[in-house]
């Protein structure tokens, strides 16, 4: 019997099922948007794989294009339609409107639609249903090794998203140089691009500007965007992952405190059911010179992972529940 429907588009789930590969170096120099990871996609991946491992003999997908009966016949029968979260809300003339009442969007931040109930990616208030979501298993192995004197990542892959904070970024970058404390970077040089990112057209030459005095800093490390799996790596090398400000709630929040990994990050970045984890430590009250301390704590091992405080909702066996609840 077919209780859960997850409707998707072919592109989009043979990516997810290729989630490994996707990512590659070439991205540092052409923009390929088919292969940008953003948070909804991780999101998505999650929930497709735990459907094809956990549910596999009561979930179909189906995409909108197929036999208008056969949809609508699974449909009637049906527990619960999932759509993505960049699946615009219905109205009267969408074919799924008469199935409204067990439609759910998947969104990685909270929606308030009209005719779909909304699941969310993170426990960001009481009023919404979390999902979560859960660190995605990677099967390939690593091809960079890092360097052990290096111990921290600046959280990012484009500087677009704390543009309006580079003065602040480059003052704290400036104090670990002078603390000689290096930080590994996935940010991309926008200036080397071949093809530049037409989503920043309105801003090209702030961005470029950004990212060269970030990228080109004594204080850092430059990998450029590494795929998922050396990224995954990457997390476990590190003890500590410095956050900017945004993007908010990333996927990497999760992964860095599976791969322990201690988060320094302003608390607007991180959602509301996080907030009281031990590992994590906030700098909305700290001087420039109070996160160089922490800093310097965390990588003398003054101050160590705490491993009883994993993010146990995000795990898979979470997820597959959460999805119970529904059914």
């Amino acid at each position: 019997m077919i209780d859960i429907v997850y409707i998707y588009d072919e592109i989009s789930k043979k990516k997810c099922l290729n989630f490994d590969n996707l990512m590659s170096k070439e991205i540092n120099n052409v923009e390929l948007p088919s292969n940008w990871i953003g948070g909804e996609f991780y999101i998505q991946t999650c929930l497709l794989q735990l459907l094809e491992s956990h549910f596999k003999n009561s979930y179909i997908g189906l995409t909108l294009h197929e036999n208008i009966h056969h949809i609508k016949n699974i449909l009637n029968k049906c527990k619960i339609i999932i759509v993505p979260g960049w699946m615009n809300d219905i109205n009267e003339e969408n074919m799924l409107y008469t199935y409204k009442n067990k439609l759910y969007s998947f969104t990685y931040f909270e929606n308030h639609f009209k005719n779909m109930k909304c699941l969310t990616s993170h426990k960001f208030s009481l009023d919404i249903t979390p999902l979560y979501y859960f660190v995605i298993p990677l099967k390939h192995n690593k091809t960079i090794t890092f360097d052990h004197n290096v111990k921290g990542l600046l959280l990012g892959k484009c500087i677009s998203h704390n543009l309006n904070k580079i003065d602040n970024i480059l003052t704290i970058l400036n104090s670990l140089k002078e603390n000689n404390i290096k930080l590994y970077s996935t940010l991309r040089n926008l200036k080397k691009m071949e093809i530049f990112p037409k989503y920043l057209d309105g801003c090209k030459e702030k961005c470029i500007s950004a990212s060269e005095l970030v990228c080109n800093h004594e204080s850092i490390e430059l990998l450029g965007i590494i795929d998922p799996t050396n990224f995954r790596y990457l997390l476990q090398h590190c003890k500590y992952l410095l956050c900017l400000g945004d993007p908010r709630s990333p996927p990497t929040i999760i992964e860095a405190l599976f791969s322990d990994c201690i988060i320094i990050a302003p608390s607007n970045q991180i959602s509301r059911d996080l907030h009281e984890n031990k590992n994590i430590y906030f700098t909305d009250n700290m001087s420039n010179n109070d996160i160089i301390c922490l800093i310097q704590k965390i990588e003398n091992n003054d101050i160590m992972f705490d491993k009883n405080y994993y993010p146990n909702n995000y795990t898979e066996e979470s997820m597959k529940n959460q999805i119970l609840k529904l059914m």
